[in-house]
């Protein structure tokens, strides 16, 4: 992508998610986009047909980012927990905000499916197994998600410790 294209769009991704700190993603105009990025209309329209293709944009991006951590390494299970939980924790703020504009389905799936792949090539999963470990895997992200929504009821370190209970729970069920 040529550099300008790139920091077009980077600047816009930031304007966005500074009004997504006072608004909802329907209560942003262009108008007011544009401005906060320092960039036309006609320029914003050069890349984007609307402001939920900026959101897209970044959500695409966010999952690119998190697929190149979990790429880096063969992991087992602990280790790719502990991923997660960095992950959840550096990204916090922003997976409030996607969450609090109910973008999160997209997200939500490309974790699950990542987790999912990740945990069967690990750890060898047969397929008497894999229905058990879809919903292994469902459940550890939405409890994730439910953190974000409600931070309030859950630390950061109680969801490590939850969800590290969890697995290895699920992990015992699904070697019986």
């Amino acid at each position: 992508m040529d550099r300008r294209v790139a920091k077009t769009k980077r600047g816009l991704q930031e304007a966005l998610f500074e009004l997504l700190d006072q608004k909802s993603l329907a209560d942003i105009s262009v108008t007011e986009l544009c401005e906060r990025a320092d960039i036309g209309r006609r320029t914003f329209y050069l890349h984007y047909d609307n402001i939920m293709e900026i959101f897209d944009d970044y959500l695409q991006d966010f999952s690119t980012q998190i697929e190149s951590q979990l790429s880096h390494q063969p992991v087992d299970a602990e280790t790719l927990l502990g991923i997660f939980n960095q992950i959840f924790s550096d990204y916090q703020s922003q997976f409030q905000i996607i969450c609090l504009n109910h973008r999160q389905d997209a997200l939500v799936n490309k974790l699950e499916s990542m987790l999912f792949a990740t945990l069967a090539e690990v750890m060898h999963i047969r397929h008497h197994k894999i229905a058990t470990l879809k919903y292994i895997t469902s459940g550890i992200i939405n409890v994730y998600v439910y953190q974000i929504n409600h931070p309030e009821e859950l630390s950061q370190t109680e969801l490590s410790y939850e969800v590290g209970k969890l697995l290895e729970s699920d992990l015992t069920m699904l070697y019986r």
